[in-house]
């Protein structure tokens, strides 16, 4: 989760949970899609920022959504000078994406999983 680097811990707070990579590589599709069940996940993380470090950089809060709300996926990132808690919840309510729809549903979820890879810095004080 964490990488030291002189005085600074970079912090990859959502690593092992949700999504890290974008599924759908390939440029094109010929047939629907079928994500499987409707889900909705929630992780709840928090982190104690160690003694004498303080937040230098951190990603910003953001919600996204696909379709009519078919996906939708929130990142919350709450920080105070003791604590860093991020909220991520992704919530699959239609399953079924028409292939018309790929290149879209591509570029949603290279968003997810970028905004789930982003790092937050601790530099020592």
């Amino acid at each position: 989760y964490t990488t030291n680097s002189g005085n600074k811990i970079y912090l990859t707070p959502l690593i092992g949970l949700g999504i890290h990579e974008n599924p759908f590589k390939n440029p094109e599709r010929n047939y629907n899609i079928d994500l499987g069940i409707p889900h909705d996940e929630t992780y709840s993380i928090t982190w104690h920022i160690p003694a004498g470090y303080k937040v230098e950089e951190q990603p910003k809060s953001a919600k996204m959504s696909f379709g009519e709300n078919a996906i939708a996926f929130d990142y919350i990132i709450e920080t105070t000078s003791e604590m860093i808690k991020v909220n991520m919840r992704s919530k699959l309510r239609k399953p079924y994406i028409e292939v018309e729809n790929y290149a879209d549903l591509q570029k949603f979820y290279g968003e997810m999983a970028a905004k789930a890879a982003e790092q937050i810095v601790l530099t020592k004080i």
